[in-house]
């Protein structure tokens, strides 16, 4: 009968490589993925303080946008993954909804704006994409303010914003053809 060779039995030069060893010869490790100028909620309160406030994009407020249609609809939506939502720019953002309800939009993985107005046009629209237009109180987006009405600093999500609705979509500006 023959005897089976453990690997102990095999001569140290005959052995295929241990992980380690390969992992310190080729292969590197992995960095951390994070961005360096996008906060996570902790860093940003070191950051800004307490009391600190974000800038929102001014870009929400001209949009006209409806709640439950979605953004990939929007003339210059691609334009929208670009710009961040805020600056300093977040990891994640919660939006207050006057009645209550709240969503967390979050950057994805590989983004260098962190939190884009694209994002949080898709987490709003997944709270409002299977109701009506009528089903609604307040169907358009109108803006997004920092702390409005509330402290919202002083949630357990923290940053956050609220959004403003309002009932009709804005005339749209432009020149009249002849």
């Amino acid at each position: 009968m023959a005897a089976t060779k453990s690997k102990s039995d095999v001569p140290p030069e005959n052995q295929a490589p241990s992980s380690s060893k390969a992992a310190a010869k080729g292969s590197h490790r992995r960095g951390s993925s994070s961005v360096t100028d996008v906060y996570k909620p902790a860093e940003l309160k070191d950051i800004i303080g307490e009391e600190g406030t974000l800038m929102v994009a001014k870009e929400i407020s001209r949009l006209n946008w409806k709640l439950n249609t979605h953004p990939s609809h929007l003339d210059d939506w691609k334009s929208l993954k670009e710009i961040p939502i805020t600056t300093p720019k977040v990891k994640l953002l919660d939006v207050y909804f006057p009645l209550g309800l709240h969503v967390t939009a979050r950057a994805g993985s590989s983004s260098t704006v962190g939190v884009s107005v694209y994002d949080v046009l898709v987490a709003i629209h997944k709270q409002f994409k299977k109701k009506a237009d009528d089903e609604l109180e307040m169907p358009v987006l109108g803006n997004l303010e920092w702390g409005r009405s509330e402290d919202l600093s002083s949630k357990e999500h923290w940053p956050a914003v609220v959004l403003v609705a309002q009932k009709k979509e804005a005339p749209v500006t432009g020149k009249k053809k002849n």
